[in-house]
């Protein structure tokens, strides 16, 4: 690659670090004024809106070929279900949990799962040195969450359960994108579009059906929400921009490298600026045994 490729890469790099902590910024703000799920999902069909309209931008400029198939559509359903789920856990998360953990759940189920789901079906084996960094990961967890209940005192078990559920999704995800790119012969970017238009319809479905179910006052997004989800719904599209055009000129380990390690990064950062989330030496060992563990299973892969 030549100089000018590296430092445009870079560029989108850095600006992708930014956003993502601007994203960890706004959900954490936005968390806070949460009240109950059906203003989170207020709040994430809004959001949720630009990544439908930001995908389908890309589907029609690339000219994709529309060729649904079955496995796609299950795919793309499966997907589209576990991101409408993880938008709100991840809202409500962000009320009693340092910021660091909601990502690195996320990314370490999205790696775990990966990795489980190649030695099921696609007969990849796992080395012994990956088995070392779940570990590593799990026991980095349990001092994450440690820490997390030492600052926000509301951190409970409902909170764990969530964190299980933010995991659960980020590893299921992958693994849709996974059994898609081996199984499936659609366009990447119509896949994207169907899979978010999904989470969108099951989204609006849901406030629909309880739309007249004990509507209180309480339920209706406030301005500052709106504003909030309407700058996520940008910054998390933007998210999606850069880190397409630093895929065409990046090798994908070296991307997810500096995208995991980087964010976060990023989301300790913002946690300590602007939510006086200290970091302890133990605290601080666990935000980076657990990226090493994630970067390093990813890597043997």
């Amino acid at each position: 690659k030549s100089v000018l490729s590296k430092e445009i890469t870079m560029h989108f790099i850095f600006l992708i670090w930014i956003v993502l902590a601007l994203v960890g910024y706004l959900t954490k703000t936005s968390g806070r004024s949460i009240g109950n799920i059906k203003i989170a999902i207020k709040y994430s069909v809004i959001r949720n809106l630009f990544a439908v309209i930001f995908t389908l931008t890309l589907a029609i400029l690339g000219n994709s070929t529309v060729n649904f198939s079955l496995p796609m559509i299950l795919c793309a359903g499966l997907l589209g279900f576990v991101t409408a789920v993880d938008l709100v856990v991840g809202l409500l998360l962000s009320k009693n949990s340092v910021t660091a953990l909601l990502t690195i759940a996320n990314q370490g189920g999205a790696v775990i799962f990966s990795t489980i789901t190649g030695i099921l079906f696609f007969s990849n084996a796992v080395r012994p040195i990956q088995w070392l960094f779940f570990a590593l990961f799990m026991v980095a967890s349990y001092i994450l969450c440690g820490a997390s209940k030492e600052i926000y005192k509301d951190f409970s078990i409902k909170t764990v359960l969530l964190l299980v559920t933010h995991f659960i999704c980020g590893g299921l995800a992958t693994v849709s994108l996974q059994v898609f790119a081996k199984v499936c012969d659609g366009d990447k970017n119509v896949f994207l579009a169907l899979s978010y238009s999904i989470t969108e319809l099951l989204m609006l479905l849901v406030l629909l059906f309880t739309h007249f179910e004990n509507s209180q006052s309480n339920d209706r997004l406030s301005s500052k929400l709106k504003f909030f989800a309407l700058m996520m719904g940008i910054v998390t599209a933007l998210y999606q921009l850069f880190t397409v055009m630093a895929a065409e000129i990046l090798d994908p380990i070296v991307q997810f490298f500096f995208i995991a390690v980087g964010g976060n990064i990023a989301n300790m950062l913002v946690g300590i600026l602007f939510f006086k989330e200290k970091l302890t030496l133990k605290s601080g060992f666990a935000v980076v045994a657990s990226m090493l563990s994630v970067v390093m299973i990813n890597y043997f892969n």
